[in-house]
């Protein structure tokens, strides 16, 4: 395929080979006219012609899959006639298709506006209040095992038996 530098194909700007293995694809977007072949983007000025430049690729590669002999002059011809044939068709469609009004409606924007005032608060009222102390524990000597004290009684009454 020649890429041409305007419509009137006087200067080609470069060669891109189409195989059968030669990837082309659609951009997804609303009203959206790009697509690529191979590493290539482009873009159609209507989605009718997007859709018609992939139609006409994606013929060539069937035809490669196929091992289609090369066209003669004649259905070169009838390819032509068929192209020219399509426009014509759509030509009046082209206006139609696309809207160019915002896709959103068109909002007043907000001005910065000072924080709301804080809720009225209560009197003697806290908002997070700290959890109850914990009583006062009394310290424990344990009677047995190896944290036993022998030395201090455990119970009352049996400071006498240790003196001894």
């Amino acid at each position: 395929m020649v890429v041409y530098e305007n419509c009137s194909c006087l200067t080609p700007v470069m060669n891109i080979v189409i195989t059968a293995n030669t990837a082309c694809s659609e951009k997804i977007g609303i009203n959206c006219t790009c697509f690529t072949i191979d590493q290539h983007e482009f873009s159609a000025r209507t989605m009718q012609e997007r859709k018609l430049w992939l139609r006409a690729v994606s013929n060539l590669k069937v035809k490669l899959m196929n091992a289609a002999p090369t066209p003669d002059e004649e259905t070169l011809a009838q390819y032509r006639s068929a192209i020219r044939e399509h426009l014509q068709n759509t030509k009046g469609l082209q206006g139609t298709e696309t809207v160019n009004d915002p896709l959103l409606p068109v909002c007043k924007r907000r001005t910065f506006q000072a924080p709301l005032p804080a809720p009225p608060r209560l009197p003697n009222m806290r908002m997070f209040a700290p959890p109850p102390p914990l009583p006062p524990m009394a310290p424990t000597v344990p009677d047995e095992g190896p944290m036993a004290r022998p030395d201090v009684p455990s119970r009352p009454g049996e400071a006498e038996t240790f003196r001894v």
